[in-house]
């Protein structure tokens, strides 16, 4: 017996380390029925493993797993369904069935979940026989263990999510043991209730409410906006908020985010900010949900905007989510703190985390136009030093800005600190905006446009092709404005010889027109 059971860690220790050890199938088979409870349970490890590689050796040993089910041992019992299920050939499906049927009433937790996840990887083998395990699953979601119904729920999310009927028969008995269950089951049973709660109760927000129809599942037939149930599950989610796993969290802010009202929103603030500390995955995931929430709820967070600053060490992905973030928290009472903050990040080594600084600034002027001169006098500033495709997002913004037309005296310095980057800039996004909003603000500040349009006159040919077009549409603005149309018709003749068709059609057009 001793050799035996050195014999079954030898192997078990061989398989950890990736070693073939299949050809010890028939040996660790006999060790099922031995005495020793050790040998058992390494030899059910092994099995589990190996049946699913070896599924037709498996079947031979079918009976041993069977007689198995029987065992005083509940883990014994357990592991033989779970290599039973694990076996994935359609010619033991009625035996897992049948051995489902047999352990759904057994009274050992551990036996009744090992059934629900063997449910799952019947089902899995064969689609059509879902509807025969939805009542094993119905009765399993009603019992009184935690690990029972952390296995039921897992099966009911993995094969029919959307069928509120299971669920609601134990909908209170849920929502009041939730916190008693392991962090997996919590996950599984929020997102289940995520879905029941959006086929069952009213959308809160809704500003008019006919009052017609009680709420769907309200046994009292009461026709109050908010039902008890309602209010039961808000405070079930609540209660998770301080879970230590961000999954169950994460799961917990969705079901408030889609199921709460406005009112009961703000406590998801906290949790979510304290998930960015914990690890960069973590935190990309946290805010890729604040996001989400704050589109809609974005007061929530105006608070906690200093946890939205870029850190020294976060990863490149975490620093863009944050900026969005930052863009969308911008008030303006705050505007002028985040814009101080952001011009600090337009210095980075990192190119594409400081152009995005840039259009971030922007979005954030725009949400306070008091502090538009501050941002414009930053920008171009930073005109002077900035290269590349920092510089090109610098001259988008300014553009942007200066389509405000306020009227200020910052406005002809821009332009002209526009017109002269023009020369070094590159990219075509940009110079094409630095011809539209000259064009633009041709009526008030006429001395830029021409001088700019005799430039790309003369290298009109070594253009692309969108400053090509936006050359055309600057020179018939200023034939429009009645200034001296030689250069300005000069652009239209060549453009109605341009190699693209679409310049030639919007050339002939506009000097038809």
């Amino acid at each position: 017996l001793q050799d035996h059971d050195l014999a079954m860690k030898m192997i078990i220790g061989m398989m950890s380390k990736g070693v073939s050890v299949s050809q010890f199938f028939a040996f660790v088979v006999q060790q099922v029925a031995s005495n020793d409870a050790v040998s058992r349970q390494l030899a059910y490890v092994y099995l589990n493993h190996y049946a699913e590689e070896d599924p037709e050796t498996a079947i031979l040993s079918i009976n041993t797993f069977q007689r198995s089910l029987s065992d005083s041992d509940p883990l014994v019992r357990a592991s033989a369904l779970k290599v039973m299920s694990s076996i994935r050939s359609k010619e033991i499906l009625p035996a897992i069935q049948s051995a489902v049927n047999q352990v759904i009433g057994d009274p050992s937790p551990y036996v009744k979940k090992a059934a629900a996840f063997a449910m799952i990887k019947a089902s899995e083998m064969e689609p059509q026989e879902i509807t025969n395990y939805l009542p094993l699953i119905g009765y399993l979601l009603g019992d009184s263990s935690p690990i029972a119904f952390s296995g039921a729920i897992a099966a009911y999310t993995a094969l029919s999510p959307d069928n509120i009927d299971l669920l609601h028969p134990h909908f209170r008995s849920i929502c009041e043991n939730i916190t008693k269950l392991d962090e997996y089951a919590q996950v599984f049973t929020l997102r289940a209730l995520t879905v029941y709660s959006r086929y069952c109760f009213k959308n809160p927000e809704l500003e008019e409410n006919d009052g017609g129809d009680a709420n769907f599942w309200d046994e009292s037939g009461s026709k109050d906006q908010f039902s008890a149930d309602q209010l039961l599950l808000i405070h079930a989610a609540k209660l998770l908020l301080s879970s230590p796993n961000s999954a169950v969290v994460l799961a917990a802010v969705a079901l408030l985010f889609y199921t709460a009202p406005s009112s009961h929103i703000s406590s998801v603030a906290r949790p979510l900010v304290r998930l960015l500390y914990e690890g960069p995955t973590t935190a990309q995931v946290a805010l890729t949900t604040i996001l989400t929430v704050a589109t809609v709820y974005n007061h929530i967070f105006v608070p906690h905007i200093n946890h939205f600053f870029i850190r020294k060490g976060d990863p490149p992905d975490v620093k863009q989510l944050k900026l969005r973030v930052l863009a969308l928290l911008a008030t303006p009472s705050n505007a002028s703190m985040v814009l101080n903050e952001l011009s600090g990040y337009t210095g980075s080594q990192d190119i594409e985390f400081a152009a995005t600084a840039v259009k971030t600034m922007g979005k954030t002027s725009m949400c306070n136009p008091i502090i538009i001169p501050q941002c414009l006098g930053s920008l171009l500033r930073l005109m002077n030093r900035a290269e590349g495709s920092v510089l090109s997002e610098v001259v988008l913004v300014i553009a942007h800005i200066l389509r405000k037309k306020r009227g200020t005296d910052d406005e002809a310095q821009a332009l002209r600190q526009l017109c002269r980057k023009f020369l070094v800039i590159k990219d075509e996004d940009a110079r094409s905006a630095v011809l539209s909003i000259v064009g633009d603000m041709h009526e008030t500040h006429p001395e830029f446009a021409p001088q700019l349009l005799r430039h790309v006159a003369l290298y009109y040919l070594n253009e692309p092709s969108k400053v090509r077009l936006q050359a055309l549409t600057l020179a018939a603005k200023l034939i429009a404005c009645k200034a001296d149309s030689q250069v300005p018709m000069y652009v239209l003749k060549i453009g109605e010889r341009d190699s693209e068709f679409d310049i030639r059609d919007r050339a002939r057009f506009l000097t038809a027109l």
